[in-house]
């Protein structure tokens, strides 16, 4: 009699656990498992030796930031990018959703994962280079022109238009995260100091000149072409960025202009290109790829 409750519970305890082999995962599970870990062993991005990004952006003042890049929201007598003196209380030459466009490019280099050198990881890309900034707003407006008012358009070279540009020196630190050989997300940011011009004569004249300062926050993710006998990739891919440009005050000749300053916050999508050193794929990550 115990030789058959013995067996009756040994059948039963099988038929429990006969179900499921816990060493046997199905194809959705291993395929979800191995996204995040396939690049587990790979070497960190340690060098970034320059990359280039560029294209289009518009601008607006203070509030333009909360809306989606390229939106075309107004700016209001409170939330104007152009800052006057107490003469003035409007600048409309600049409602117009496409009187605020212009051309940004920007040059970075010798971006350094400095952090790698002291605590070794992989998990992340903590970066810190310089760049360089060139904006500029290129659509020539005419200065308003009611009466009474204290705009003066007149040069030796011709009128002058209102058309910003700037040209700066930044420093800037990306960081990034690689769950794929050929794909890596980062975020971005820069804070510099700017050269900035107002007014373009017909001529060529530049005037309403200053020193600002330049930040940018940026959201991107690129494609690697990876290099097989080399130790660099190239990178392609594509970055939404805000920018803002803050000169508190210019170098304006007597009665030349009401303008003091300039708060400029604009938006884009941009391309970018560069060389990196690292993010590739190990030995130890084809191993892991079999084993899964």
């Amino acid at each position: 009699m115990k030789a058959l409750i013995l067996n009756l519970i040994i059948w039963i305890v099988s038929l429990a656990f006969s179900g499921e082999n816990p060493w046997e995962k199905s194809q959705m599970e291993l395929v979800w498992d191995s996204i995040p870990h396939k690049m587990t062993f790979r070497d960190p991005v340690v060098f970034t030796p320059l990359e280039i990004k560029a294209g289009y952006l518009y601008y607006g003042g203070k509030n333009y930031w909360f809306g989606i890049p390229y939106n075309n929201s107004s700016p209001t007598i409170i939330d104007s990018p152009v800052l006057l003196d107490s003469t003035q209380y409007e600048f409309n030459i600049i409602d117009n959703f496409t009187n605020r466009q212009g051309f940004f490019i920007e040059l970075d280099f010798l971006r350094t994962n400095l952090p790698h050198f002291i605590i070794y990881q992989n998990y992340i890309d903590f970066q810190f280079g310089m760049g360089l900034q060139f904006t500029d707003f290129f659509s020539d407006l005419t200065l308003p022109s009611k009466s009474g008012n204290e705009w003066n358009a007149t040069s030796s070279r011709g009128e002058y238009y209102f058309h910003p540009r700037s040209i700066g020196l930044n420093v800037n630190s990306s960081l990034g995260w690689q769950l794929s050989r050929s794909n890596i997300t980062y975020l971005y940011h820069s804070l510099g100091i700017n050269s900035l011009s107002l007014y373009e004569s017909l001529g060529g004249d530049r005037s309403l000149k200053g020193t600002g300062l330049s930040e940018s926050f940026g959201i991107g993710t690129k494609y690697i072409f990876t290099e097989k006998n080399e130790n660099y990739n190239y990178t392609l891919g594509i970055e939404i960025k805000w920018n803002r440009l803050f000169m508190e005050s210019v170098n304006v000749p007597e009665d030349l202009s009401p303008i003091n300053g300039i708060d400029i916050r604009s938006s884009g999508i941009f391309l970018t290109s560069g060389i990196q050193f690292g993010g590739k794929h190990t030995d130890g990550d084809i191993a892991y790829d079999f084993m899964m």
